[in-house]
């Protein structure tokens, strides 16, 4: 149980709500697929909490999603961190940084993540 001021002091230090505190001291892995939507193999996948100064590893590892397909990488969520930054590297040496996108109440269920040429390389998550 959280009381009320261990609540308040990590809303105000971590940037939780109250919906939050159910995630709060908890790590797990999200399923996450990505829709390359786009000419160009994706090459790397770096998510980290928007307060994480570290990118941390690739999650895609050894293996791409080649253009106009798609691959399931599983994304840590930890603490009651919603808004997380996502970099993609692509083969023709393209990167683009989305930063602070909201994940917060998909964090049960997982999400999909679009990544679209014709739209200017936007960014679109559904659930």
């Amino acid at each position: 149980d959280v009381s009320g001021a261990e609540l308040a002091e990590m809303d105000k230090g971590a940037g939780c709500t109250v919906q939050d505190v159910a995630y709060a001291g908890i790590a797990f892995e999200m399923p996450v697929t990505i829709y390359n939507l786009t000419d160009y193999n994706l090459m790397k996948v770096y998510i980290a909490a928007e307060d994480d100064p570290s990118w941390g590893k690739d999650l895609l590892g050894e293996f791409g999603i080649i253009n106009y397909s798609y691959g399931t990488i599983n994304m840590f969520i930890y603490g009651c961190a919603v808004n997380y930054n996502m970099y993609f590297v692509f083969d023709n040496g393209y990167s683009i940084m989305y930063p602070a996108v909201y994940v917060g109440d998909r964090m049960t269920s997982g999400f999909d993540i679009t990544i679209s040429q014709e739209m200017g390389m936007k960014l679109v998550i559904e659930d």
